[in-house]
């Protein structure tokens, strides 16, 4: 589809506009047709503060939002979670943790977080599966961030120095942000660093400041946050001679989150609040060589080492289950903590190597890279209220993954053929993975009674194929067909394997009978996509529409199974009185067994109606649904933009408004009463929300040639609206159930999105 980088530019170039070349090469990871590119300078117009602003804009791409632990990454057509990469500077920021089985009591999940917008100079939104340009995870689409730079800030060449502070405020979160820039180049060496804080509180919902302070699922206004971020970007290169660079990277990032768990109230938890941590640091070198010899041309390599740490630390008074102290009665109700976090350690290391031979342009590489995961939980309980801690207390509990190292190594190349005097593009490429799990089964805190966790290998081949063919000098037709995959978690290899004991009747032997176990044969989920396209490149005008259809197999769900079928067990209550014979032993386990199938349209395009004037528009529908005819719960509705911008003749200021339109979701694409996520979707959303139209306002200032003031206005019109990506977790009924909480009454009302609210940018350069 088209391109949307640097859409500041002046309105008589669409081409320049819209092409994602005018990003800076680096930030330029994919080479299929439908890649969008966000810059640095549509990041700072539009005050993107997170990752829901960054795709406020972009129909067809969400954030899914579970509550407590915030985002656990982007849904591009239908597909979230682990099935998006999302990589910085091409490393991954990890995988998921959060058993569907304990989503429900929400004490911890492990998202994909810890990038700060402002230290990125451009975000790359590929939808469709590219696993050639992001490895595993592909499989809808990715979302690769890149860096800032030092040479972003300076001039071409000669000794330079920047230095730019930036300050901004929220309404909708009370959130207020410091970002100082300092950039220089002495001789052949170049130096950048970035930090970023932001502090704030809860997202306001549209009845925020009208609804009583109550506690319980009929709360009409979100829970009270208290929250914190600080991010640290540096790079320092060298450039010892023309054509080689040496270079250092380090990022730091860092938040803390109090909740106060008002919704969570009731009689088994008189108080519930929370103190979460995400923490993710990363530590690299890199050499960048242009020596345009017979291998290659430009030579590009990486080393970095990264560690991503969630916290989940829950502190609630109980009325039951009270322990003695030492010296000291049993006093109710008491205090009583759940402390869970997951430490994900990554090295990985990435050649690539670009080569232009005659109509060739060849990209092609290798990266190894080795994960180590570990898991801790440990609760508490108090004598009474006190921080006394009680007998027998703390204790450790069960781990929902064993300690677990997982290799790996990718080896892929592709090719854009240029032919018939540059009319015809052919895009091709491969790819190849391989991976090994080897979990510890040492931790007393992991035990495997069904010997089923085991070291695990397998390999994926990918590959992607593309064309393009330019009708006439503005008309372009295009297509391209290709696949990805997904490596599974080591949630989804080896999660917490469950036995019961059982006496097997023709021998009289007590035996350990599966309930759920792991599968050593789990492979890698799989997607096929296909995509056609058109595009009209005018004087004053682009426009693009594309249609597609992604197949996905081997999903990873759970099945049941059934062992040694002819042999008869029997169970006894503890007191032996009630037993019960049967044969065979059933247990669940997770197995490839799940087809999805995805369509949709896009349409996008911009019209310079004047050099001062111009107009963009976007649409995306989609639907999916699994192999049974169930409606895919993961699609989001079909959503559109309308932008209208004026840009001022001497360049000093401009103004423009977003309308932002999305349908609801239908009743009978939604999945009632959902298995897997223990959710019943709240019937006020069918009946009292639905489609939605937002109307933003934005405008830029230049006070002074180093002062610049950004100010917008959101939901001008004040619109009450619930988006699906947030409601769908949501469960009709009591706090305990679904990944989000429930809601009774008018708790519905807690979901819905910020009324009018406004931002505030100013920016200084020195």
């Amino acid at each position: 589809m088209i391109n949307n980088a640097n859409a500041q530019d002046k309105p008589d170039e669409p081409r320049k506009v819209l092409n994602k070349v005018t990003v800076e090469a680096a930030a330029i990871q994919s080479t299929t047709e439908n890649t969008q590119v966000t810059s640095s300078e549509d990041i700072e117009d539009n005050q993107v503060r997170n990752l829901d602003d960054l795709v406020r804009y972009i129909p067809g791409v969400a954030v899914d939002d579970i509550g407590r632990f915030g985002s656990n990454g982007f849904n591009i057509r239908g597909m979230d979670g682990d099935r998006v990469a999302i990589t910085v500077d091409g490393l991954s920021l990890g995988e998921t943790l959060n058993p569907a089985s304990y989503a429900p009591y929400e004490f911890f999940s492990s998202g994909r977080g810890g990038v700060d917008i402002d230290a990125m100079k451009a975000v790359e939104i590929v939808k469709g599966a590219d696993s050639i340009s992001a490895g595993s995870g592909a499989l809808g689409g990715a979302v690769m961030f890149v860096t800032k730079d030092p040479a972003d800030y300076l001039n071409p060449s000669g000794n330079d120095t920047h230095f730019g502070l930036k300050f901004g405020y929220s309404s909708a979160n009370d959130e207020a942000l410091a970002t100082a820039t300092l950039a220089n180049r002495t001789g052949n060496w170049e130096s950048l660093l970035v930090y970023t804080a932001r502090e704030g509180h809860e997202t306001e919902s549209f009845f925020s400041g009208s609804r009583p302070d109550i506690s319980g699922t009929a709360r009409e206004i979100p829970d009270p946050v208290d929250y914190d971020n600080d991010n640290v970007l540096f790079k320092l290169y060298y450039r010892p001679a023309d054509g080689h660079r040496l270079g250092f990277v380090a990022e730091k990032y860092n938040s803390n989150i109090e909740l106060d768990n008002q919704t969570r109230l009731n009689d088994s938890y008189l108080m519930r609040t929370t103190d979460d941590k995400t923490e993710r640091e990363r530590y690299g070198v890199n050499y960048l060589w242009q020596a345009d010899n017979a291998l290659f041309d430009e030579l590009d390599w990486r080393y970095d080492y990264q560690t991503a740490y969630t916290l989940g630390h829950t502190l609630m008074v109980v009325p039951t289950g009270c322990p003695a102290g030492a010296n000291s009665p049993a006093v109710a109700p008491c205090n009583r903590t759940e402390h869970r976090d997951y430490d994900q350690e990554i090295h990985k290391t990435v050649l690539h190597l670009d080569k232009t031979i005659a109509n060739h342009t060849l990209g092609y590489g290798v990266s190894i890279e080795e994960k180590s995961v570990t898991y801790a939980d440990v609760k508490t309980r108090y004598v009474g209220t006190t921080s006394e801690v009680g007998v027998g207390w703390p204790q450790l509990g069960g781990d929902f993954v064993p300690d677990t190292d997982v290799g790996s190594y990718g080896i892929y190349v592709r090719d854009q053929i240029s032919l018939v005097d540059n009319r015809l593009l052919v895009n091709t490429g491969v790819r190849f993975d391989h991976y090994k799990y080897s979990p510890s089964l040492n931790n007393s805190q992991f035990n495997d009674n069904s010997g089923t966790v085991n070291d695990v290998t397998f390999s994926s081949p990918t590959w992607q194929l593309g064309a393009s063919w330019n009708l006439t000098a503005q008309h372009i037709l295009w297509v391209q067909t290709g696949s990805g995959f997904r490596a599974p978690t080591v949630e989804n290899m080896y999660f917490s394997p469950s036995t019961a004991i059982a006496t097997e009747v023709s021998s009289g032997q007590q035996v350990d009978l599966w309930n759920t176990v792991s599968n050593p044969d789990l492979e890698a989920e799989e997607s096929r996509n296909i995509e056609i396209g058109y595009r009209w490149h005018g004087n004053s005008h682009v426009f693009g529409i594309s249609t597609y259809r992604n197949d996905y197999s081997n999903f990873i769900d759970y099945n049941t199974f059934i062992r040694n079928a002819d042999v008869e067990y029997q169970t006894c209550n503890t007191a032996g009185t009630v037993c019960n014979n049967f044969f065979g032993d059933e247990y669940d386990s997770l197995d490839n067994i799940g087809e999805v199938t995805v369509k949709g349209i896009e349409v996008e395009g911009l019209w310079a109606i004047t050099e001062q004037v111009r107009l963009r528009f976007a649409y995306a529908w989609s639907e999916g649904e699994e192999k049974d005819g169930t409606p895919l719960q993961s699609i989001v509705p079909a959503s559109g933009i309308i932008g209208l911008g004026y840009d001022a003749p001497n360049g000093r200021w401009a103004v423009e408004t977003n309308v932002v339109f999305a349908d609801g979701k239908d009743k009978k694409d939604a999945t009632a009463v959902d298995p897997v996520n223990f959710t019943q979707i709240p019937e006020d959303y069918f009946t009292d929300y639905g489609d939605y139209t937002l109307v933003d306002l934005q405008a830029r200032y230049n006070i002074t040639q180093n002062l610049k003031l950004n100010v917008g206005v959101y939901n001008l019109f004040d619109e009450e609206y619930i988006r699906w990506q947030r409601i769908r977790f949501v469960n009709q009924g009591s706090a305990a159930g679904g990944a989000r909480g429930g809601v009774s009454e008018d708790g519905i009302h807690r979901y819905t999105e910020p009324g009018r609210n406004y931002r505030l940018t100013l920016a200084y350069t020195f």
